[in-house]
């Protein structure tokens, strides 16, 4: 769970871009808006992920209503 008191770049309700160089599970390209957040806290977290223990893992919900977890390093402002 991500709190307040974290640095984590994004917000609830924000908008942003998935990076074109992201792993296509990711939907590189795509954009929507922030909806959830974690922090990849265990190993295999990380691993699922293919990031270091401690980024923060948002759930990003697109246009069509269907949300994915994309790491911090996948995203961008819009």
């Amino acid at each position: 769970m991500v709190t307040a008191t974290m640095n984590n770049k994004y917000d609830w309700g924000e908008a942003v871009r998935v990076i074109t160089s992201a792993d296509s599970k990711f939907l590189p390209g795509n954009c929507g808006s922030i909806c959830g957040m974690r922090v990849a806290d265990r190993p295999d977290i990380a691993e699922k992920f293919s990031v270091e223990i401690g980024e923060i893992i948002y759930i990003v919900e697109f246009s069509d209503g269907k949300s994915l977890e994309v790491p911090e390093s996948f995203l961008s402002e819009m």
